[in-house]
């Protein structure tokens, strides 16, 4: 008895170190920007964003998660504290729709690595799981690209335009993440806007999944409310080409063409933005503001966001 208890006591030993041993070299050597480079690859494979020196729809720079938070999210499941550098979205024109300098979340480290490993004996399985992100700052922008799309959706379009296939795809969560000093614009045809030191709530929800998706268009809900911004400018009357943010100051205009409109804005309180899922093939955004003294609500829907040709409504009301 005591034998056979101490060769058990020996296996267990040895199935402990060789795991802590091989953990151990996967933390060194698949984290930072080994890690980042991986995760990029899963999920631009497909998309049809691109852009940067790796031509990729989403790249990392870097992303490092400590030693015991990785281990138990892959034991016992769960988050793990990480933190991410450098993270951009790229549509297919390269341009660069958003820009993280720096981000601290928790990740479902576990989550990952198991959907990867069941991708080897059945269909494509990718889980991408984030919560709590904190966002000290970053950039976004929001327009048509050169084929007169969305430049946000069509950065997660599909190289191939195809029907979902039962069983397999790619998910991406993120459920919570608190954003401060974002600067943002919009441009669409006939309009564009910014605003400045942007802070708020927001979610994202992506799924190519058969029983999610539907063809050419992937399941994409995002959502940013509540938000504040402490200033902007709302322009009327100008159109700005693909991957502009703003018109520069000073840049030659066609004589010709009637004068835009131009509309400070400060103090901007929006109580819906995003695409949502009772109606995820628009961009709907609802806001309070003053202009030019005047308390204004500026009220608007991007329709048919997944198409080459996207409608735009825009209601200003202004009161005394």
């Amino acid at each position: 008895m005591a034998r056979r208890a101490k060769r058990w006591a020996i296996a267990l030993g040895t199935f402990v170190a060789v795991f802590f041993a091989a953990y151990t070299g996967v933390f060194l050597f698949w984290n930072d920007e080994a890690i980042a480079r991986t995760v990029n690859h899963w999920v631009s494979a497909s998309l049809r964003g691109r852009g940067g020196p790796t031509q990729q729809a989403f790249v990392i720079g870097r992303a490092h998660y400590p030693y015991w938070g990785g281990i138990r999210s892959l034991l016992l499941g769960g988050p793990s504290p990480i933190e991410a550098r450098n993270t951009t979205i790229y549509d297919p024109d390269g341009h660069e729709v958003m820009f993280v300098p720096y981000a601290s979340a928790k990740m479902w480290i576990g989550e990952l690595v198991w959907s990867q490993f069941r991708s080897i004996f059945g269909p494509y399985d990718l889980e991408l799981h984030w919560a709590e992100a904190d966002v000290p700052t970053a950039r976004c922008h929001v327009a048509t690209d050169e084929a007169g799309g969305v430049n946000l959706v069509n950065a997660f379009a599909g190289k191939r335009p195809a029907t979902p296939k039962p069983g397999g795809g790619m998910r991406i969560k993120l459920d919570s993440a608190v954003l401060h000093d974002v600067e943002f614009s919009m441009a669409l045809p006939g309009w564009h806007a910014e605003v400045h030191h942007l802070d708020g709530r927001a979610s994202l929800y992506y799924s190519n999944f058969a029983d999610e998706a539907a063809p050419e268009r992937p399941m994409l809900l995002y959502h940013v409310t509540p938000l504040h911004a402490q200033s902007g400018e709302l322009t009327l009357g100008e159109t700005l080409p693909p991957g502009v943010r703003a018109r520069p100051d000073g840049a030659p205009r066609d004589p010709k063409a009637p004068k835009p409109w131009r509309f400070p804005l400060e103090e901007i309180d929006a109580t819906r933005f995003g695409s949502f899922a009772d109606k995820r093939d628009d961009m709907v955004f609802q806001a309070t503001t003053r202009s030019l003294g005047a308390p204004v609500a500026v009220e608007g829907r991007l329709q048919a966001v997944y198409g080459h040709s996207p409608g735009a409504e825009l209601a200003l009301r202004f009161s005394r």
